[in-house]
């Protein structure tokens, strides 16, 4: 039987898996030396690395936790879940966002320009992506609560 992979429904789990390789291999190809000095300077490039890896384990933990509980008879919702890694994935995307031009503002913008152009438009992006995990965690928690209710 051959499976069309679009109509595959991947589980919480596994998109938290995907992600956890995702922010790996990215983590990895932003610390290679040909990318610091083709793109961005080296404070960037370890910023996004460390930023990356930490994304990447705590991801791995929140895949764990949702097969963990699928095993012992407990799933957590799908639907939070789904909303969860939603959450997850923009406040990731912006936080990565506003770090970019958080470095590229400090690098090559007048001293006068930095603090108009980074407290407008960085700053809100960064406030954002904070929230917004801050915001995913707790439908995390929620989920877990009410899985163990049940």
């Amino acid at each position: 039987m051959i499976v069309n992979p679009l109509q595959m429904k991947l589980s919480t789990s596994v998109l938290f898996l995907f992600l956890t390789i995702f922010l790996l291999i990215a983590g990895i190809l932003l610390y290679k030396d040909v990318l610091d000095i083709v793109i961005h300077d080296a404070r960037m490039v370890v910023g996004y690395m460390q930023l990356a890896f930490l994304l990447a384990f705590l991801s791995g933990i929140t895949s764990f936790v949702y097969y963990a509980f699928k095993k012992n008879k407990r799933p957590l919702s799908e639907k939070l879940g789904n909303l969860h890694f939603l959450l997850v994935l923009l406040g990731i995307f912006s936080l990565f966002i506003s770090v970019k031009s958080t470095f590229y503002t400090i690098n090559n913008a007048p001293a006068n320009e930095f603090y108009v152009h980074y407290f407008n438009t960085e700053l809100i992006t960064l406030i954002i992506g904070f929230f917004l995990v801050i915001l995913s965690v707790l439908i995390f928690l929620y989920a877990i609560i009410k899985a163990m209710k049940s």
